[in-house]
């Protein structure tokens, strides 16, 4: 059937095949026909529940030149094994790719936290609470050239994501998680997150995601809205004025992202951590600078970019909104803080007024419906 199609559709770019196969039935040497057959193929669609398969991932390697468009449609339900380092692998093998729709697929936390954040938090409780002083998972080696480019990103020209990415809920996670992102995929339009908490305060870093100034569309579902008197206050087109009161909200701001970076979780500098460090050597061949990656430090540096207190930071009158390319952001939760609708109108106060012309959508759904919304494609 495959050759008869390819006789007569020898350009063909997509190509989907539905087979009634048993779970265990390998599927590579079908998709290796395929690719033979339809030269120009470059998107490849496949099951979720294929992908923990070695061998399916390894046939995968053979046409990481090939693939711009990787799609993954969901199983009956979500089938999750955390452990899993395959969309790591592609993500860092995949050149060319372009569209990543895989949102049932995981993303390990710890695989982005480069600069091991969540061990100096750990080792705060330890000191702290006394917890027992345990590594329940291992180290990037970091000082290891040949492992760096396992964990650095070789997809730059990323232009569609859809991921979920499995942490606890806290603003040194979230701020590692979005930080990674603005530095691993530039190109980024469009950007569809499953994560379990969204700190949407300055602190939770989802700032640092309008480095990626393409983006257009971004959606983050998650299983708790957390609402403060500041939230989302950073996407306001307002700058820090030499003559503004200090008590305004760039300089109380900068004053608590100081005390936030002497937190003992942050207390580890940034140049002390990129010493040595292959993953910062290899970032920086790529035009990236990883070293402060989950630290207080990246985000006091886009505030001070953004708020006038830097020599890269723009005039008044040049400042633009952040996200100029934006027109979708929406926000999918269970939970809210606050326990009323309050917080959901006040958001959508500030949003009406700070970008009008921007589709802003906040859906509120039945907590039993979250890993459904979650993982479905």
């Amino acid at each position: 059937m495959v050759e008869c199609i390819a006789t007569h559709c020898p350009n063909l770019k997509s190509f989907h095949i539905s087979m009634s196969q048993g779970r265990n039935v390998a599927i590579e040497r079908e998709l290796a026909l395929v690719f033979r057959a339809f030269p120009h193929m470059d998107e490849l669609t496949l099951m979720d529940r294929d992908m923990w398969r070695p061998s399916l991932v390894k046939w995968l390697r053979t046409v990481a030149n090939r693939v711009t468009t990787l799609n993954l449609i969901s199983y009956k339900r979500p089938f999750e094994k955390p452990k899993s380092t395959w969309l790591r692998e592609v993500l860092c093998s995949f050149k060319h790719l372009i569209h990543l729709r895989a949102r049932s697929a995981i993303y390990r936390f710890e695989d982005m936290d480069l600069n091991d954040m969540r061990w100096q938090h750990h080792e705060r409780q330890v000191r702290s609470q006394g917890v027992p002083n345990r590594r329940d998972y291992p180290r990037i080696p970091s000082g290891d050239i040949s492992i760096a480019s396992q964990y650095i990103w070789a997809c730059r020209g990323l232009s569609t994501l859809h991921i979920s990415v499995i942490y606890h809920g806290s603003d040194m996670a979230s701020l590692t998680i979005f930080g990674f992102l603005s530095k691993m995929c530039p190109q980024l339009q469009e950007l569809h997150l499953a994560l379990g908490m969204v700190p949407l305060s300055l602190q939770g870093g989802l700032c640092l995601l309008t480095r990626l100034e393409h983006l257009e569309r971004l959606r983050i579902t998650t299983s708790h809205y957390d609402y403060t008197d500041d939230t989302l206050i950073w996407l306001q087109p307002t700058v820090l004025s030499k003559t503004q009161d200090c008590t305004g909200y760039p300089h109380r701001q900068r004053q608590t992202l100081e005390a936030m970076r002497k937190l003992p979780e942050f207390l580890t500098p940034p140049d002390v951590v990129a010493a040595g460090s292959k993953l910062v050597e290899k970032g920086r061949e790529m035009g990236m600078d990883l070293s402060k990656i989950g630290h207080a430090d990246d985000l006091i540096e886009w505030f001070d970019d953004r708020y006038g207190l830097s020599t890269k930071a723009p005039l008044e009158k040049d400042l633009q909104h952040v996200w100029p390319k934006l027109r979708l952001l929406w926000f999918e939760f269970s939970t809210c803080g606050g326990g009323s609708n309050r917080p959901l109108e006040e958001t959508k106060k500030v949003m009406a007024k700070v970008r009008p012309n921007v589709d802003f959508r906040l859906t509120r759904y039945h907590a039993n419906d979250y890993k459904q919304r979650t993982f479905k494609y």
